[in-house]
Formats: C-alpha cells, structure tokens, sequence
C-alpha cells in the first residue's frame, strides 16, 4: 500500500542518517556532505506544495542539523544532468538507487512526470518560484524574531490581498515556530477568531485575537498561587505581577483581618465573586460590562480567604465588609 512505501522511505531515511551520524562520530568529523542537488531540492519543493506541508525551508536545506550532526549539501545550486555529465567527462563513478527508477513512491512520479519533462524555461521558472516563497518564509521569521520580546504585536494583515501574497497556511506554519504546537491547532484557532471577539487564550501565555484585518499576537503572564499566613507576610509579598505597598489608591487598598488568614493569592476562576457597594457581582461579568481585556481578565489576581470569600480584586478593589478597615497595605500591579 502506499502508507507501507512511505513508512519505508522514512524508515530507509532513518537508517541512513544513523550511518551518517555513526561515521562522523568514528572518524571525528565536523559533519557530513550530501549529494542532493536542484532536482532533488524542486521535487522535495513540489511534493511540499502538494500537501501544503509547513516548512522551515522549501526544498532542501544547504545546511542543516540532525541529531547535532552538521549535513551539507552543496551541490543543491547545480542540475542533475549537468553533474552525471561531469562525472562522464571526467571518468567519476557514480551509482545509481534503482528504487529511484520506478513509479512506486509519489515523489519518483513528481521526477519522472514532472521535473523531468519539463524545458530548461519552465525549470529555471519553477526555481525562482521556490527561491521566491523561501525569501517569503525568511522575511516573516526575521520579523517574529524581531518581536520575540514584546508584549503585543500584529503577526500578519489577514486581508484577502495580504491572503494573495502571502498563503494561509504560511502564516499559521510561522506562528506554529513562535509559539510552538502544532500547525493544524493554529488553523483551528484562527478560524474561531471571528466568535471570540476579545481573543483566544491559549495555554503558553499567548493570546490571538483579531483587529480588524490584523491578526494579533499578546503574550501574558500568570503566577503560581501563594498561600500568605500573616501580615507580615502580606506586606511583603510580591510576583512579577504585583508588589505591596505603602501607599496607592483607593482601588488599590488591601484590608485584610486577623481572622481572614492564611489568605491565598490566585488567579481569578469560574465562579468567582465579591461583594460591592452595590451588590454581589460574577467577576466574569464585571470583566464584560466593564470591557476588561482578555490580557488584563487572565492577569486579574483575587485575595481569597480562608473562609473561601473573595476579599480583594485587583482592578476592582476590595470586598464591602473590608472596604472601611485601616489598609493593611496597597497591591499595586506590574503593567508590562
């Protein structure tokens, strides 16, 4: 069957690059040099195309790393015809790997009735193509480097010109290498963007979300819960999210009784409320009605008691009951 003639390329590939790997350790090698050459690479490029594969290179990369094995290809810029030509001429044996010869493997097909009928226009054309879409991928992954460190920046213009120029599945193969799961996760992420007008979390500190055209890249942070057993340890608590103070403002002001402790720290769950001044509130539907981020919603920290009551949010304040105490200290929060 044809996934039995796959699974045995991979695996013939496989054995291969541990005979590689095993010769560069024996002899101490820097690494290893491959033969392939530009009919592999335009094959390799259109058996790509074919599955809309996501790739670090199209084609064959000149270099590359396998097993912390360096592997070299630098006959990749010259033609298949123009290298056995030159072993011809100046008496070289080559071999030639009759699994190669027939039409059994999808790839064999692409050289046989591809590449191989093609004229010597519509070959240099196919080149440039692929040249064309690497330069492309280069671009995009230099700009996400560039932006490795920022909090917020726009992956892509998602519109139907900037679809044309640059494919979907190009995209989503570039956030794939940013943020690190796979691609077809981030194709169905991105599809349910138009239903989550605020941005879908993902579980690596990520947010994507649509603006207008843009498809946006947020980064947040989360801290693990702390468990704080009196106040001295409350006034000197602090997270990359937060530090205590002496002073701040009054939504800042954290009241918290002898009889609340040991009073843990978190993130706030489903479920969550506070009592206010006007009523008891959901904290998700005060997060809606009151247009809190979804970055600023994942961020929100609550100081629960141990009586399990909501006495503190950040962004909203503390619960009535301890609203008119002396303020044991203020939490101010860390906005990156």
């Amino acid at each position: 069957s044809s996934g039995d003639l796959t699974n045995f390329q991979a695996d013939a590939r496989a054995q291969r690059y541990l005979l590689f790997a095993s010769c560069v350790k024996q002899y101490q090698a820097k690494g290893v040099m491959l033969a392939h050459q530009l009919d592999d690479c335009l094959e390799t490029y259109i058996y790509q195309k074919q599955r809309n594969s996501m790739v670090d290179t199209y084609g064959i990369a000149a270099q590359s790393k396998w097993q912390d094995i360096m592997v070299v290809r630098p006959l990749l810029i010259y033609r298949k015809q123009d290298l056995l030509q030159y072993c011809i001429d100046h008496q070289i044996q080559y071999g030639i790997d009759e699994s190669n010869l027939s039409d059994d493997y999808t790839r064999n097909q692409i050289r046989h009735h591809i590449i191989e009928t093609m004229d010597s226009e519509q070959f240099n054309t196919l080149a440039m193509q692929m040249h064309e879409d690497n330069r492309q991928l280069q671009a995009y992954h230099t700009l996400l480097l560039s932006h490795i460190h920022d909090t917020t920046f726009t992956l892509f213009n998602d519109s139907k010109k900037d679809s044309d120029g640059l494919h979907y599945l190009f995209k989503v193969n570039h956030i794939h290498h940013y943020i690190g799961k796979k691609p077809s996760f981030y194709t169905d992420v991105l599809k349910q963007l138009d239903n989550h007008p605020s941005g879908i979390a993902l579980d690596n500190g990520i947010i994507l979300s649509r603006q207008s055209n843009d498809i946006v890249l947020q980064h947040y942070h989360q801290i693990q819960s702390l468990v704080i057993h009196n106040r001295d340890e409350l006034v000197h608590a602090s997270s990359e999210l937060f530090i205590m103070s002496d002073t701040g403002s009054i939504r800042e002001k954290v009241t918290v009784f002898d009889d609340d402790y040991p009073v843990v720290i978190r993130h706030v769950k489903d479920g969550d409320s506070i009592q206010l001044s006007f009523g008891h509130k959901k904290l998700n539907r005060y997060f809606i009605d009151n247009k809190i981020s979804l970055k600023q919603r994942l961020e929100c920290l609550v100081i629960e008691n141990r009586h399990h009551q909501i006495i503190f949010v950040t962004k909203i304040g503390c619960e009535v009951s301890h609203n008119n105490g002396c303020p044991t200290c203020f939490m101010l929060e860390y906005h990156a």
